[in-house]
């Protein structure tokens, strides 16, 4: 959902299209991304704060180099309207640690079974 804010926003601009009805990257926002979160929350699943945080880092800086190295050396991201690559980690860590928070609230609650 954050990615086509900022698309609608104009931030951030995918020239090269999957789909042709899709503003946004469809590969990162369904699939890549989706399953970078499901991983992260299953690596740091027993982890303490401090190993949460070190962990969402070995997450995020990957994804926004390479981030960076597609809008540098690539036609398949443009930023715009002062976006670049630390604005995409932070958002990235940002949303990597709601949804961790997220399913730690999930995996609190009882665990009802229905008969």
């Amino acid at each position: 959902m954050l990615d086509k804010l900022v698309v609608r926003k104009g931030y951030i601009s995918y020239p090269v299209k999957l789909f042709k009805s899709f503003d946004i990257s469809f590969i990162f926002d369904y699939l890549l991304y989706p399953i970078a979160c499901v991983y992260y929350n299953q690596v740091t699943k027993s982890s303490n704060l401090f190993g949460i945080l070190i962990k969402t880092l070995f997450f995020s800086v990957p994804m926004a180099l390479v981030e960076h190295f597609f809008e540098t050396r690539t036609s398949l991201i443009n930023f715009k309207k002062g976006w670049n690559a630390f604005t995409s980690f932070y958002s990235m860590t940002f949303t990597f640690l709601m949804s961790r928070t997220f399913i730690a609230i999930i995996r609190k609650l009882p665990n009802k079974q229905i008969p």
